[in-house]
Formats: structure tokens, C-alpha cells, sequence
């Protein structure tokens, strides 16, 4: 008895020792389904995607180009376009099971649209669409390698059978790979036949980014690789631009073990840790990326990116931070680039990394079809519209009608001139994007840039406070620097915290299109009432108008302002609305038809606008008379009159 409980209890340990070694027990791996708000950023190897919209079914990632990336709310591709052309869509898109898990799998019919000719131009490419038939599986957990470090990553698989129109059977048409990694809430990495990318950095902070060295990389080396062999290291370069000892501050005697006020005894340049792209690699994608993690002790105070010499990309942190990551897109030209980084940090310290990248010749005259006439390309319009009511400095006046101003402009735009939702990008006070500096530089330098083509039409209407402030450059003739106000602008310090109207001639510049096309309804004189305030740095003057005529200067630019320099942009409460937005609307549905033809026009619009307000600001004892400077070339058709 005595030996078979022996035995037993032997039998039983054996038991419990297999079970808790065995691998059957480990933690299954899983992963919950994330979920995205407006404004992250996806920066992967063929473009940085910003999430742009965020709809019922799924999320719109937008890049250069006007490419515009659609996912499900379970991160399936659902649609892909360019310039608001379809180029691929999948309906309805298949339902991945969360929690991810290995071992799951699912098989849906669904209709793919797509090219009969992929290589053909937009305008000359008819669309197709198939029953299809889409089996996915999660095949497997595994670390997977990107530019941006190695990831723990759920491999998706997904095969695409299209069926024959004569026999109704099902053959393959490839098979699209999707790697998805929990511990970053993304997809890293993408192989298929509708597209192919790796991320290379991420848009956030590098307490929760990945680790740098993830690839036997030292920690703060200047090259971060997706391959297992080192590119040569660049050529670096180093410059240290040492501020004064400001008054105050600790200066150590020579031969003193005491501390007197000075800067510190080291001045460390700011480091510049490339991810993307290595040394020395070639390319063949013309439209890619430059993604680096630059950091100072002292606050990284401005990057710059150089392509070939050009300044491509200009960053200028108000609040110096220790670290931050750089994400700028890059048209690549044929053969070698020269990629510079410049980076100055809080104390004037300047660092620069350079990087050579190769683009190698993918085209050739048997396969790229002859580009289609300038007639025959679609031209499209795309617009920004802003109003700003609250500001969150107190001292700065609220104003009650820009943010009806901007959404009426809005559903002009949509729902008599024709735009597509999705080409109009509104900021309000009510939007869940606010009418802040970073977000109203993002939609008109990054946004309209990224989606407007070289025959494109842009429109950007502002309604808000314009404000004037001592110019202490000296380039104003008339002594006053000019801002438009966001809604985070501090009054006593509008030159780090409000959007210069110098600046919209760099933004202009960064817009492909041909014709840019600006509203503001809002004024600069500094008086008191309408659209305008003085800071306490606003000494008694006269504004001009000079700078207007400097920004309206290069060739297809015009800016219609709401009034003279010297004028206020009036608000009336019977309307509504700012006077002239009021009239504005009004003209674009139909009264600025001047010669009855059935189009508005550019200039039609200007005349009956400038027409209405001077009367309108008459007679309620007003002055304002709007101003429009520019350089079009013929007429600019703006709306076709509904009869």
C-alpha cells in the first residue's frame, strides 16, 4: 500500500512539473483592436500617412501626392485613391476577428473594383469590377524586421481569388501580407500586389517608441539599417555656435572649484539618428521619406531638411523639446540625392548628418504610355476653410460670427460649387480638429500640398482677428509685422504663437497648384471693434498694404481681403455673418453672375463682393472696401449657376 502511494504521489509530481513547464500553458499571444483619433501619423517608407478623417466604417490616412489610404475599423484595406481618383476598392471589406489571435481565419465574397490597365493615366483608365472571393488567416507570432527596429507581430494573410465571367470559377490573383504589431497599435510592414511598404519611424514619443538599437545598433549611432550589414557611414559634420554668457548666469574662475554664473563647461551638439533612408541605398520609388529621432540636453529648437541643396522642410519647435521625430515626405530626383539634416538647438548649437540615396530608373518608353493632353487631365478643387471665435487668451475679444462664417463657406464649397467632402478641410471651433497654429499650418502646408496637383484650383478662407506688431526686422515699410490670429495665440506674444502672413508665402510655395486662391475675413489695423485687436506691443501707426502685395506676387496667387489695412472687417448681428463672408456666400450661389453667363468667376465675384460690402459698411456708418491683389491669367470659373 505504502509503495503505490509512493507511486502515486510520484506519478502526480511528474504531473504537475510537465504541466508547468509545458509550453501548452505559456500566455497565448493576443492582441485587442486599436483604435485612432485625427492627427497620428503613420510614417512608413513610402510617404508619411496622416490620419485625416475618421468615419463610421473605418479611418482615412492621407500622403503626398493626394494618395488617400482607407482602412476598416479592423485594419482591412477597404479603398485606395489618388487625387480623388479611385484606384483600388474592396466592398465589403472582410471582418478580421479581434482579439487577434494564431489560428484564426475567415472567408468573405466580396466585389473588387479595379484598373482594366494599371499602368494607363487616370484619365485614360477605365475601372472593372469582379466577385471575388477573400480567405484570410493569422498564420503566425514572430519578430519581424523594418527600418524602424524589429517588432513581436501577427502575420495576416490574405489570398484574393477573382471569379471567370465565362466559367464562374475562382482563380487566384495574389495574396496581400499584413504584419501587425501590438506593442506599436499599427501595422509595420505590408507585401503584396496592391502595395508594399515598411514603417520607418514613429510619430511620438520615444518613451514609448521602440528601442533605436534593435539591430545591434549602439545606442546614438547615426545609422539605423533594415539589413544585417552596415552601410558606409556618412560624411559628418559638426558646428558649435556657442551663445554669449548671458549676464547672471555661472562662470567658473580659472583655478576655482566655485561655480560663478556661465553657460555649462560642455556644449554638446544635438544628436541626429537617421532611420530612414540608409546610407547609401537605392531606391526606386520616387515619392518617399526622410524619418530621423533628433535630440538635445538644451531643447531642439529648429530643424531643417535640405534635398540637393534645396530647403524641402522647416520646423520650428515654440517650446524647444528634449527629443522629437523628424517626418518629412521627399520627391527623390533620377540618380543621387544629397540628404542634409540641420539641427540648432535652444542655445544656438548646430548639428548636420547627410545622407546619399540613389533613385534608380524604373521607367521605360515601352511601358509608360504617352501622358495624356492638359485638356484631357481632371482638374480638381480642394480648399481650407478656418474660423476662429474662442481664444484661449482671455484678452484677446471673441468674435460671435467667424466659426457660422466658416461652416456656411463650408457647405458653399459642397453643396453649390461641387466639391467633394474629402477635398474640403474645415476648422472650427467645433471641429474635433481646433483652429490652433499647429493644426492650421498642418492643413495648409501639409494637407493642401499633399493633395493638390499641378492643375488644381486651392481656396483657403480664414474668418477671425488679424492683429498688427512692431516689426523689429525692419522689412515692413510701415514698421508692423501682420499675424493671423489661432485660437491658442497669446496677445503680448503673437511672434511665437500666431501664423505670420509672411509665412503664406512659404505655405503658397509648398502647394503644387497652379492657381491658390485666398479669403480673409479679418483685418489688420489694430483698431478697436471688428476683426482686429492691438497687443500691448502695438504702438500708434498706419498700417499699408504693401505686405498683401508682396504675398499676391508670384504668377496664379490672389488674395481678396476683407477690407483695406486702415479698415475693420465689420460683423452685423441681422446677418449673421461677417459682412463680407455674407456677400461672398451669396455671390458664389449665383448673385456675382455679373454677365449672366451661368459661371461665376474670380473676378465676377470680386466685383459684386466689393460692390455690396462698401455699401452694406455705408450704411451702417462703416468703412471697409475689399482688396484684391493677385496674378491669374484669364478668367477663373468658380461655380456654374443652378437655373
Amino acid at each position: 500500500m505504502a509503495v503505490t502511494c509512493r507511486t502515486a504521489t510520484l506519478f502526480f509530481l511528474v504531473i504537475v512539473a510537465l504541466l508547468i513547464s509545458t509550453p501548452a500553458l505559456a500566455q497565448v499571444p493576443r492582441a485587442e483592436r486599436p483604435t485612432y483619433a485625427l492627427g497620428e501619423k503613420w510614417i512608413r517608407n513610402d510617404g508619411v500617412f496622416d490620419l485625416i478623417r475618421v468615419e463610421k466604417d473605418g479611418y482615412v490616412f492621407a500622403a503626398g501626392g493626394g494618395r488617400e489610404v482607407h482602412l476598416s475599423k479592423d485594419l482591412m484595406l477597404s479603398r485606395i485613391s489618388r487625387r480623388g481618383e479611385l484606384e483600388w476598392d474592396l466592398h465589403p471589406t472582410p471582418k478580421l476577428t479581434w482579439p487577434l489571435e494564431v489560428g484564426k481565419w475567415g472567408v468573405q465574397q466580396a466585389i473588387v473594383t479595379a484598373p482594366t490597365w494599371p499602368m494607363a493615366s487616370m484619365s485614360h483608365r477605365s475601372m472593372i469590377s469582379i466577385p471575388a472571393r477573400i480567405a484570410w488567416t493569422i498564420s503566425e507570432f514572430r519578430k519581424v524586421e523594418t527600418p524602424a527596429g524589429s517588432f513581436d507581430a501577427f502575420k495576416i494573410t490574405q489570398s484574393l481569388d477573382l471569379r471567370s465571367a465565362v466559367t464562374s470559377s475562382f482563380s487566384s490573383a495574389g495574396t496581400m501580407t499584413l504584419w501587425y504589431a501590438p506593442d506599436v497599435r499599427q501595422l509595420v510592414k505590408a507585401e503584396g500586389p496592391v502595395g508594399a511598404f515598411d514603417v520607418v519611424a514613429f510619430d511620438r514619443s520615444p518613451a514609448i517608441a521602440p528601442p533605436l538599437a534593435t539591430k545591434g545598433i549602439p545606442q546614438g549611432s547615426t545609422t539605423a539599417s533594415s539589413s544585417t550589414t552596415s552601410p558606409k557611414p556618412a560624411p559628418k559634420e559638426t558646428a558649435l555656435i556657442p551663445s554669449p554668457p548671458a549676464a547672471g548666469s555661472l562662470v567658473r574662475p580659472p583655478g576655482s572649484s566655485e561655480m560663478a554664473p556661465t553657460e555649462p563647461a560642455v556644449l554638446t551638439p544635438p544628436t541626429i539618428i537617421f532611420r530612414y533612408p540608409q546610407n547609401e541605398a537605392r531606391l526606386k520609388d520616387e515619392a518617399s521619406v526622410i524619418a530621423a529621432l533628433v535630440s538635445s540636453a538644451r531643447g531642439v529648437a529648429k530643424v531643417v531638411v535640405e534635398l540637393n541643396g534645396t530647403e524641402i522642410h522647416r520646423q520650428v519647435e515654440r517650446e524647444p523639446a528634449k527629443s522629437l521625430t523628424l517626418a518629412s515626405p521627399v520627391k527623390l530626383t533620377e540618380g543621387t540625392n544629397s540628404i542634409v539634416i540641420i539641427v540648432e538647438d535652444s542655445g544656438g548649437i548646430v548639428n548636420r548628418e547627410t545622407r546619399t540615396v540613389v533613385l534608380e530608373s524604373v521607367r521605360t518608353a515601352a511601358v509608360s504610355p504617352a501622358p495624356p493632353s492638359l485638356a484631357a487631365r481632371p482638374r480638381n478643387l480642394w480648399a481650407v476653410v478656418v474660423g476662429v471665435g474662442r481664444y484661449d487668451d482671455s484678452t484677446i475679444p471673441r468674435l460671435r460670427y467667424t466659426v457660422p462664417d466658416a461652416e456656411a463657406i463650408y457647405q458653399t464649397l459642397v453643396n453649390v460649387a461641387g466639391l467633394k467632402r474629402e477635398h474640403v478641410m474645415l476648422l472650427t471651433d467645433k471641429t474635433e480638429r481646433k483652429p490652433t497654429l499647429r493644426n492650421i499650418r498642418w492643413a495648409l502646408g501639409t494637407f493642401l500640398s499633399r493633395s493638390a496637383s499641378k492643375d488644381d484650383t486651392v481656396l483657403i478662407f480664414f474668418a477671425g482677428h488679424g492683429a498688427p506688431e512692431i516689426d523689429p526686422r525692419g522689412i515692413e515699410r510701415d514698421g508692423f509685422a501682420k499675424y493671423l490670429i489661432p485660437s491658442d495665440a497669446e496677445a503680448d506674444d503673437l511672434y511665437s504663437s500666431a501664423l505670420p502672413m509672411d509665412e503664406l508665402e512659404t505655405i503658397f510655395s509648398r502647394i503644387e497648384a497652379e492657381r491658390i486662391v485666398a479669403f480673409l475675413d479679418t483685418c489688420y489695423s489694430g483698431a478697436a471693434g471688428g476683426r482686429t485687436f492691438g497687443s500691448r506691443k502695438t504702438r500708434a501707426g498706419q498700417v499699408d498694404d504693401e505686405f498683401i502685395e508682396r504675398l499676391a506676387r508670384s504668377k496664379g496667387r490672389a488674395i481678396i481681403t476683407a477690407s483695406r489695412s486702415t479698415e475693420v472687417s465689420l460683423e452685423l448681428p441681422e446677418l449673421g455673418h461677417g459682412v463680407f463672408t455674407h456677400y461672398l456666400i451669396e455671390g458664389l450661389r449665383g448673385a456675382g453672375d455679373g454677365n449672366k453667363d451661368g459661371i461665376v468667376t474670380l473676378q465676377e465675384l470680386y466685383e459684386y463682393v466689393e460692390a455690396q460690402v462698401s455699401r452694406r459698411s455705408r450704411a451702417v456708418g462703416g468703412n471697409q472696401h475689399p482688396m484684391m491683389r493677385g496674378q491669374l491669367e484669364g478668367s477663373l470659373p468658380l461655380v456654374r449657376v443652378k437655373r
